[in-house]
C-alpha cells in the first residue's frame, strides 16, 4: 500500500496560477475529467481554495458526444493600486 502525500483537509486561502493550461474533457460515455467525487463516496483528502487567480491561462473543452471543441485564452492585468 502506497502512502498518500497528504491526508485530511487542506485549506489554501489564495492560489495564483500563471501560464496554466486547463483542459475540461468528457469521454465518449459522458464521464468528465473534472468530477472529483462530490458525493464523498470515498474518504480521502479534501482541499478548499478561497480565491483563485489565473494569468495567461489557456482553456480547452472537449466533448466527443456532442462533437464540441472549444479553446480560449485569458490574460489578467491588475490596475495600479
Amino acid at each position: 500500500m502506497r502512502s498518500r502525500w497528504w491526508r485530511g483537509r487542506v485549506v489554501l486561502p489564495e492560489v495564483n496560477l500563471s501560464d496554466a493550461r486547463i483542459l475540461l474533457e468528457k469521454s465518449a460515455d459522458g464521464t468528465a475529467n473534472w468530477d472529483f467525487d462530490t458525493e464523498r463516496k470515498t474518504r480521502s483528502a479534501t482541499a478548499e481554495i478561497g480565491a483563485l487567480t489565473l494569468d495567461r491561462a489557456q482553456f480547452g473543452y472537449l466533448d466527443p458526444a456532442i462533437k464540441t471543441t472549444s479553446r480560449r485564452s485569458l490574460h489578467y492585468s491588475r490596475g495600479s493600486e
